[in-house]
């Protein structure tokens, strides 16, 4: 899956859970998304998985 999905997927069950939404877990799907984010990048970064994947903008070190 692109990066860009685990991002969304992750911010929106933080924001259920913080909201207080208690229909399943959302702070273990939030985890499971940020680590699944983070093998992939892994896996993009290692030439493993193809470099299209990362679909996440370009790093903004000033102001954009």
């Amino acid at each position: 899956m692109p990066l860009s999905w685990y991002y969304d997927s992750a911010l929106r069950h933080l924001m259920k859970a913080l909201g207080g939404l208690t229909d399943e877990d959302h702070l273990a799907a939030a985890l499971f998304n940020v680590s699944a984010l983070i093998w992939t990048k892994e896996q993009i970064d290692a030439n493993k998985l193809p470099k299209e994947l990362n679909d996440l903008p370009a790093p903004c070190l000033v102001e954009c």
